[in-house]
């Protein structure tokens, strides 16, 4: 359908069959991803009508149905673990280790990596404006010496930190790692959780360990606190809502202790004292 036909009727009758076949958590994220498209047209594509506004925009959202992000536990992490090649079990390490997006691992190169200062930069563009945006972060012993080892066993030609170990992709950088997760669930019989739930489970474990929100902040390497409160909030990860609520249990209303009224003798010994 040519742009200058579509108003926001097409819209929103696109945008309620999304709704009716896939629920209003998608229409929703639809409705954002086609606004996004609209302004890039606006932006770069020549010929698009600048004067008509953005169809999606003007429909509402549809009220969702939140459910909490599936975090696997550590046990089933450490299982997966198990039952992985060595170089994939590395790449768990650093995954667990750094707190890191997926796609900030599957292109680091080994120019990024400085084992004289004990430093690693990612790179990502999960950023508000889509910049390339490069954070340094220390390497803890476990990274660090995982790291040495991948590099005193480089596979092929490439200056990619993680390769595949897979035939007959072995010594190539990975594309998506799509299926790695799927696979390495599937063989430790626990549910299929992927590279993001890694760095969800990092996030948990840092709060539950009691560690400062600025702290865990700079290990998910958010722009915003703000984006980091509510990150965790969605994980129900805060030890501290946990300690604060704890504080409420065991409350109940005062004991009435017996009063025996005094004797005689005793109203007498009072009296002389308040004298």
């Amino acid at each position: 359908m040519p742009v200058e036909s579509f108003g926001r009727r097409q819209a929103r009758v696109y945008l309620a069959w999304q709704k009716d076949r896939r629920g209003p958590n998608c229409s929703n994220k639809d409705r954002k991803v086609l606004t996004t498209a609209w302004r890039w047209g606006v932006a770069y594509l020549d010929g698009f009508p600048l004067d008509q506004p953005d169809p999606f925009l003007g429909c509402q959202r549809y009220a969702e149905i939140r459910t909490p992000r599936y975090i696997p536990p550590e046990t089933d992490f450490w299982k997966v673990y198990a039952v992985a090649p060595e170089r994939e079990q590395a790449l768990l390490t650093c995954y667990l280790n750094l707190a890191a997006r997926k796609s900030e691992l599957l292109r680091l190169t080994w120019d990024e990596v400085d084992f004289a200062r004990n430093t690693v930069t990612l790179t990502t563009r999960k950023t508000r404006t889509g910049t390339v945006k490069r954070d340094e972060m220390p390497l803890n012993a476990e990274v660090r010496q995982t790291l040495l080892w991948l590099w005193e066993n480089r596979q092929g030609a490439s200056n990619h930190v993680f390769t595949c170990p897979v035939e007959p992709f072995i010594g190539q950088p990975y594309k998506s790692a799509a299926h790695v997760m799927k696979r390495l669930c599937k063989r430790a019989g626990v549910k299929r959780f992927g590279f993001h739930a890694i760095r969800h489970l990092a996030a948990t474990i840092l709060a539950q360990e009691g560690h400062s929100l600025f702290s865990i902040q700079h290990s998910l390497r958010h722009e915003k606190q703000s984006t980091t409160d509510r990150y965790l909030h969605g994980l129900g990860a805060f030890k501290e809502v946990a300690t604060a609520l704890d504080s409420l249990a065991g409350r109940a209303p005062a004991k009435v202790l017996p009063f025996s009224p005094p004797q005689a003798d005793s109203q007498v010994i009072v009296r002389r004292r308040a004298r």
